[in-house]
């Protein structure tokens, strides 16, 4: 072979190697056409949010969801377990947080989260609550929560349009409710 072909197989080569490499997350190869096991939420974009007195529109929010880990930066803990997929919200005084998907591109019939205050909030301030909404008719709510509870919550997803996570203060004061959407995803589970 002359030098141009070699270089160009070595670069075909590594490309192919660093494909391997870095394979792609969770989804089936596009060109398939298949379906998807599962698609965690704090994988794909949102919609719009609204959080703790900031929105989506901001230009330059004080404040926005976390993917991935809790309030501090950290791991994402409910309940005293760890999740490495998921997010974190955290209410205003005047208006529940929420964070909206437009899931009518996908071909799930449940979503699922195991919700609770993040645990980097401290114990003794208060409650919670975590509702879902499909297509603005709720779907899902969990009881009132304080530190060190969880919930896991399911709800049929199938035709859904927009998919709509809400966290309340739970009534009281919002010191501490920073909550978390454990293994938020969708899937064809059930529920």
């Amino acid at each position: 072979m002359n030098q141009r072909k070699r270089a160009f197989v070595s670069l075909i080569l590594t490309l192919l190697m660093m494909l391997s490499v870095f394979p792609s997350p969770v989804f089936a190869s596009e060109s398939t056409g298949e379906t998807p096991e599962r698609i965690y939420l704090s994988d794909i974009e949102w919609k719009s949010w609204k959080m703790f007195g900031a929105t989506s529109a901001d230009e330059n929010p004080a404040y926005t969801p976390s993917r991935n880990c809790n309030e501090a930066g950290g791991t994402l803990t409910i309940a005293g377990k760890e999740y490495q997929k998921g997010l974190r919200t955290h209410p205003d005084a005047a208006y529940p947080a929420e964070i909206v998907y437009d899931i009518s591109g996908y071909d799930f019939t449940t979503f699922s989260a195991t919700v609770g205050k993040d645990s980097a909030a401290s114990y003794g301030y208060g409650y919670v609550q975590f509702l879902v909404y499909v297509d603005d008719q709720l779907s899902a709510a969990s009881p009132l929560l304080e530190a060190g509870e969880d919930c896991d919550l399911a709800c049929n997803v199938a035709g859904g349009k927009e998919l709509k996570l809400v966290l309340t203060n739970g009534g009281d004061a919002i010191t501490h409710d920073s909550g978390g959407w454990g293994n938020a995803m969708l899937d064809n589970r059930g529920c």
